[in-house]
């Protein structure tokens, strides 16, 4: 996109006017899907403004809110030629603001998660692992849920899982397929959130996870996960990976032979991305957090470093108590 707009003011001889409107808000995705959010209308209208010849680019960026940074809020972003802006940046922030309290899912907590999957009929119930979202860069290490599905019966094909850990990869390829391990899984990258947990069970699989990825982050996206393992311990199938990548795609368990139809409860560390490969198979969907480098419980989140006021952090009635957000004085 940088190139064709490169391109276009080189041929037109044009040079774009730039805007920035800084929102003093903070929110996760939680109903803030493109397609079907509370703001999708915002979102054709933005779609819209970019398809006229004189808009190079509008844009809406929800910050990732795991940021402890200064300045963290959302911003609308236009590039356009002419004096105004296609769409009215203080119109827009004012839709945006409106929507700071929406929440349009409940959170299970991991204890909690094998008792809803099951109340749901068929399978499988695709579980986000949002706190460990490696879609959001998370660790994927967290145990947290992991520790839960170990605890529980899991009848109806049990549960298909995966953790980022190299060690417990280099342990079960030192055991061998068909050889049981006890292993200690996670808590290595993640040891703020979580602790390792020493798991037992039969190694089924070994050998490289490489994919390439057409859907949710990415078009023909060359995935190389490393070296992984499939261990099975109790009802719960295992899935361990040298490397991160997308945990949103079931391709990630499809191309070490593990098919998640064929499972009661799958877990996509990813926090919404995920719906678009797995929602058309699932027989119903549900969020999980806990702990974690992508808690989506922002208050959880203990912020030191964000510029101050900024919602969810202070109690804020107006965006105007934000003297910090609002028009962006840009630099060429």
């Amino acid at each position: 996109r940088a190139a064709a707009a490169l391109a276009w003011m080189l041929k037109s001889g044009q040079r774009p006017q730039v805007s920035a409107y800084k929102v003093p808000m903070i929110a996760n995705d939680d109903g803030h899907a493109t397609d079907t959010g509370v703001l999708s209308d915002l979102w054709r209208r933005i779609v819209a403004a970019e398809a006229a010849d004189d808009v190079l680019s509008v844009g809406l960026y929800h910050v990732q809110p795991w940021l402890d940074v200064p300045k963290v809020g959302w911003t609308l972003y236009q590039a356009h030629c002419g004096d105004a802006p296609p769409l009215d940046p203080v119109a827009v922030a004012e839709e945006c603001w409106a929507t700071r309290h929406h929440a349009a899912r409940d959170y299970l907590r991991p204890e909690q998660v094998v008792a809803a999957a099951m109340a749901i009929p068929g399978g499988p119930v695709v579980v986000s692992e949002s706190h460990d979202a490696t879609n959001s860069g998370a660790p994927g290490d967290s145990t947290h849920l992991l520790t839960a599905l170990l605890d529980a019966d899991i009848p109806n094909g049990g549960a298909l899982t995966f953790c980022v850990d190299p060690a417990a990869v280099a342990a079960c390829g030192r055991a061998g397929i068909g050889r049981r391990v006890t292993v200690d899984i996670g808590g290595k990258r993640d040891s703020t959130y979580c602790t390792p947990l020493g798991v037992q069970g039969a190694v089924e699989r070994l050998g490289p996870l490489e994919y390439v990825l057409s859907g949710h982050g990415g078009d023909n996206l060359r995935v190389n996960m490393g070296n992984a393992a499939v261990i099975r311990s109790r009802d719960v199938t295992l899935l361990l990976t040298e490397h991160t990548g997308p945990g949103s795609s079931p391709l990630m368990y499809r191309t070490m032979g593990l098919e998640p139809t064929q499972f009661k409860i799958v877990v996509a560390k990813s926090p919404e991305g995920f719906r678009r490969d797995y929602e058309p198979f699932a027989a119903g969907i549900l969020y999980c957090t806990a702990p974690g480098c992508s808690n989506p419980i922002l208050t959880e989140l203990g912020y030191t470093s964000v510029t101050r006021p900024v919602h969810p952090v202070d109690q804020m009635q107006s965006m105007s108590e934000a003297s910090w957000a609002g028009a962006m004085e840009l630099k060429r």
